[in-house]
């Protein structure tokens, strides 16, 4: 236990030289900031997903159950930085995940030294896409990274269950936990489910068994299962047809390559991971032994079933789309692929005692090597990035040379730049940006990032088309080729287009661009002189001004400053709490 809290601090430590607060994180805090505020246009009032009200807003993706245990740990660390909210909780997951893995793995192994050891290898992540294999990073922090903390004491119980009251009792608890995340619960269950009828070898009972226990865990995720209906019903959704939009294109642009053919390139990369601790766990040869719990054949199982749900039947799921003609049935099938990891590491462990038994005169040996490999495994993954990062940063230092830091000085100019647009601008004021950090840190709309698919492809899906629309161009004239600048005369075009979508009332429109790619102001571009030099080297901001009104020179207050005395515009105001 002391060994689990001493890595749970050092990874929460590791998580405050992470620069920059990742898009979808930025957006989970801008959901319970919105939240708080439920009327129409008291936030967000020109935000394009945060914007709507009321039960199909499509904001309300993620269950209230997580908005609020996000929400508590935002009030704890308020008024700190808000990132200080997933370190909270991403502290408490890991701890719950090490300890839930740890039972895990002693249970089968009988070995505290094995259990401990491939418990923390366990916490590796090897990919920034989801869905997450391992828990540590700011990332990781997500409703599906909640349930996940679960998952080994669930599959723990449900592999030494046998009567049908205990099965039902293990699906209460699956559903239950997906009160925080409805799809991680569907998932799991799916493969549990497919696991308990191939170990009754599909006779009758079985069914039935499953049948209940299904029955068990829509009733533990009843709360889940209603919001849903509930929201969808408000949003009067059916399955879009395969017209109206590119699903895969929309997911492809938010880098999510969750469907054919693109997934299984996807996959195979994954895969080449789970191969070290597979390919170890296989060479091993077995050596009976006492056990407590379920033999491999169990868990080999439990890995065929999480192949047949993430490929197979998302597969399937995605085939009846195109088949009916519209968008695919369901994308969250390809999430079960998260729990594959469980299986493998417990296989990995047993196979690890096994070798501790065939070594008995070399036993040290091989617990220093398991000890070493530990430690390579976990160096080379995301949650040892930042630690990578400083050691690079002291051996510069050593060699008398200042460390260069494009990151997180980045991050900074970014940070103060959203601090002074929080003091400084109307709450109606747009962002022409994919900076979601904007909607986290200063509390104003943004026109449009990548991941705003995940709310509109599931919530909004008669806006997908044009989001891609506005994304693509956004990207082409923010994002210039390598060495040129963006057209000045192209981005206040833009900017119009949005004034005339805006909602009422219109508020000014800022455009974010790189320093490199920024271009001179020019016509009703003027560009927002940074207070004391707190931006300008790496974001460059500018005001697409009303048709006109076209000052000469940099703004140094925003546009409200003119229908404002100048004495209630001040750039060193204190700032607001964060969510108030």
């Amino acid at each position: 236990m002391a060994l689990f809290l001493v890595v749970t601090a050092g990874s929460t430590a590791l998580t405050f030289h992470e620069p920059t607060l990742p898009t979808r994180q930025a957006n989970l805090l801008a959901e319970v900031f919105r939240s708080r505020h439920p009327a129409e246009g008291k936030l967000y009032a020109n935000d394009p997903v945060f914007a709507e009200s009321g039960q199909a807003a499509p904001w309300r993706l993620h269950l209230p159950a997580w908005r609020a245990l996000l929400g508590a740990a935002e009030r704890l660390v308020a008024p700190a930085d808000a990132v200080n909210a997933f370190r909270l909780l991403g502290a408490a997951l890991v701890l719950a995940y090490l300890l839930s893995m740890y039972v895990l793995l002693y249970r089968q192994t009988l070995s505290a030294l094995t259990a401990m050891l491939v418990a923390l290898m366990s916490l590796a992540v090897y990919s920034d896409k989801p869905p997450y294999w391992g828990i540590g990073p700011v990332f990781t922090v997500t409703p599906a990274g909640a349930y996940l903390a679960a998952v080994p004491v669930l599959m723990l119980m449900f592999v030494n269950a046998r009567r049908p009251w205990a099965l039902a009792g293990v699906f209460f608890l699956a559903g239950a936990a997906g009160n925080v995340h409805i799809s991680s619960a569907v998932n799991l269950t799916a493969v549990l489910s497919l696991v308990l009828l191939a170990r009754e070898r599909f006779r009758l009972r079985a069914c039935v068994t499953v049948g209940l226990c299904l029955l068990a865990a829509a009733a533990g995720a009843g709360p889940a299962l209603y919001y849903y209906c509930q929201t969808f019903r408000a949003a009067g959704l059916a399955l879009p047809a395969a017209g109206q939009a590119d699903p895969a294109a929309a997911l492809r642009l938010a880098g999510m390559n969750i469907l054919y053919p693109g997934l299984a390139v996807f996959a195979v990369r994954r895969l080449a991971i789970a191969l070290v601790p597979m390919v170890l766990a296989a060479i091993v040869p077995a050596r009976p032994g006492r056990r407590r719990s379920a033999g491999p054949g169990q868990w080999l199982l439990l890995l065929a079933a999480i192949f047949i749900v993430a490929f197979g039947l998302h597969g399937l799921a995605q085939l009846a789309g195109r088949l009916m003609g519209t968008w695919p049935v369901a994308t969250e099938l390809f999430g079960a692929f998260g729990l594959l990891m469980v299986p493998v590491y417990v296989l990995f462990a047993r196979a690890m005692v096994n070798l501790l038994r065939l070594a008995r005169r070399n036993r040290r040996w091989v617990e220093a090597a398991l000890v070493a490999l530990a430690v390579v495994y976990l160096g080379f993954s995301w949650n040892a990035h930042p630690l990578r990062r400083l050691a690079k940063e002291m051996v510069t230092r050593a060699g008398g040379k200042v460390p260069h830091r494009p990151e997180r000085q980045a991050a900074r100019e970014l940070r103060a730049l959203a601090g002074w647009a929080r003091r400084n601008t109307p709450p109606e004021s747009l962002f022409i940006t994919e900076r979601a950090e904007i909607r986290a840190y200063a509390l104003r709309s943004i026109s449009c990032c990548g991941l705003d698919a995940e709310y509109l492809y599931r919530l909004g899906p008669g806006r997908l088309a044009e989001w891609q629309r506005r994304l693509r161009q956004q990207r082409k004239l923010l994002r210039p080729e390598p060495g040129a600048l963006a057209d000045a005369e192209a981005i206040v075009r833009l900017a119009d287009a949005w004034r005339a979508r805006l909602r009422a009332p219109a508020g000014p429109i800022y455009v974010l661009v790189r320093a490199q790619s920024a271009p001179s102001p020019a016509g009703r571009l003027a560009m927002v002189e940074a207070p004391a030099g707190q931006w300008g080297r790496h974001w460059r901001l500018f005001q697409v001004l009303p048709p006109g009104a076209a000052p000469p020179g940099a703004l140094t207050r925003p546009a409200r400053a003119a229908s404002m005395p100048s004495s209630q515009v001040s750039p060193n105001r204190p700032p607001v709490r964060t969510g108030s």
